[in-house]
């Protein structure tokens, strides 16, 4: 495929109505147009890509002049089934990331297949300055290890990282997901002074919104949170 019939195929199925939601989400970044294509279709399109066979050079090649280009980049490396050339797909591309529409877009199939190769770098991830980076590492640790791989060494990592709001949000999304199988260590973490308020205020509340969550725990983490604001720790979200 060349980049004249990319961008046919984009500029064919664009939808200025979901373009205009994204952008009140902030899904796309202001600094480059967004056609609006939607993600089922980006996700046809990847898959159609990668089983071209050519799926990394066609990567090298994407001009990048649109913010569907960089969801649709997230959605073919999410295809790659070689871990090396997954990892380095990863490492050229997570640099370039800078909304969380397209950070969240990121769910190598292959990490499902082999969880330690996933770990192995989530590490490496949060480490990194890069924002982004740090929010995909947090995202990977939530998607792949809330279950049957949850270790409390985990949480130390994640208290290391610096606030920044989308990975603080991340983290937040986190404790939410390890709720539902590990309730009696989350609430315990929260309840502690190891995170910052913003977090655990966060996590409170999407744990409150969770199907998944029973309202016993909900209602202990009401008392928690009306404990927060009798201490006055509770902060309002910026």
């Amino acid at each position: 495929m060349t980049v004249e019939e990319l961008y046919a195929e984009l500029q064919s199925h664009q939808d200025r109505d979901y373009a205009a939601f994204a952008a009140r989400c902030g899904m796309p970044t202001p600094t480059r147009p967004f056609l609006g294509v939607r993600i089922p279709y980006l996700r046809k399109l990847a898959k159609r890509i990668a089983r071209a066979g050519d799926a990394l050079e066609f990567i090298s090649k994407m001009p990048r002049q649109y913010a569907d280009e960089y969801i649709l980049q997230a959605l073919i490396i999410n295809e790659i089934r070689d871990a090396t050339e997954l990892i380095g797909a990863l490492e050229r591309f997570l640099p370039l990331v800078d909304t969380w529409g397209v950070c969240d877009a990121l769910s190598p199939r292959l990490f499902k297949e082999d969880t330690s190769l996933c770990l192995k770098y989530i590490p490496v991830w949060l480490e990194r300055e890069h924002t982004y980076t740090q929010r995909f590492g947090v995202v990977m640790l939530l998607k792949h290890f809330t279950r049957d791989g949850f270790c409390r060494r985990h949480l130390a990592w994640l208290a290391e990282l610096p606030p920044s709001r989308e990975v603080d949000m991340a983290v937040a999304w986190y404790f939410a997901e390890a709720l539902v199988f590990h309730p009696r260590e989350i609430v315990a973490t929260i309840a502690e002074n190891t995170f910052s308020h913003t977090i655990r205020y966060a996590a409170i509340q999407k744990a409150r919104e969770s199907q998944r969550i029973p309202s016993v725990i909900k209602e202990e983490l009401a008392r928690l949170r009306m404990e927060m604001r009798a201490a006055g720790s509770e902060k309002r979200l910026v």
